[in-house]
């Protein structure tokens, strides 16, 4: 059976969790701050530092999150949100038109 989804699309945040629904995709986690092969070619710059540290504190919860709706059918935005959780990994689900989240605060978060 052929693939109908032949898109590809860069987001600014790292994917941590991932759940589909019919038609979308919602993807949730923290902000990517950081240019991975900018960052190897200049590993010893100050600057450089700085940003993989944010990145870590990024990665730690310190900037939130970001939860993106994606359409299925050609990887357009559909909804894009800034939450104050991230997901632990593949930690999201679908039911009743809820999307639950289990964080890594420890919690579990509906939103509908």
């Amino acid at each position: 059976q052929d693939n109908p989804y032949k898109w590809t699309n860069t987001l600014p945040f790292l994917v941590k969790a991932m759940v589909a629904t019919k038609d979308a995709l919602v993807l949730a986690g923290p902000p990517d701050l950081e240019d991975e092969e900018q960052s190897f070619n200049t590993l010893d710059d100050s600057q450089t530092q700085v940003i993989l540290a944010d990145q870590d504190a990024a990665l730690h919860g310190a900037q939130g999150g970001q939860l993106r709706v994606v359409s299925k059918a050609d990887g357009t935005t559909m909804a894009m949100y800034s939450v104050n959780f991230l997901p632990v990994w593949d930690g999201m689900a679908v039911a009743d038109s809820s999307l639950y989240v289990s964080t890594r605060d420890g919690r579990v978060v509906c939103l509908r």
